[in-house]
């Protein structure tokens, strides 16, 4: 797959910004993974974590799959995104993680 990852220091935030292709069925998964842990506060947020940490093991790759939960809770921002179909069931997203560093 294509991936791209910048990292954007401006004065007052930092902004992560990953990229990755994606077929319809992901997409709508990483949707609503993503729709989810933006309707968490903080709190519900940790435990969120936590839970997945604690209860669904690692994959084969060795994660937990805590990166955006992770990143939702250091940043403390709602993480925003958007998507284009590239071609048939191939879609890119573009998922945008902001870091308050005033």
């Amino acid at each position: 797959t294509n991936s791209v990852f910048f990292v954007i220091n401006n004065k007052n935030n930092i902004f992560l910004i990953s990229g990755n292709e994606v077929n319809d069925k992901s997409l709508g998964i990483y949707l609503d993974k993503i729709s989810y842990i933006n309707s968490l506060n903080e709190d519900d947020l940790n435990n969120y974590y936590f839970y997945n940490l604690n209860n669904k093991g690692f994959t084969e790759k060795g994660g937990a799959s805590l990166g955006l939960i992770e990143m939702a809770r250091k940043s403390k921002n709602k993480i925003k995104h958007t998507h284009l179909l590239i071609n048939g069931s191939i879609n890119y997203i573009y998922t945008i993680i902001n870091f308050n560093i005033e």
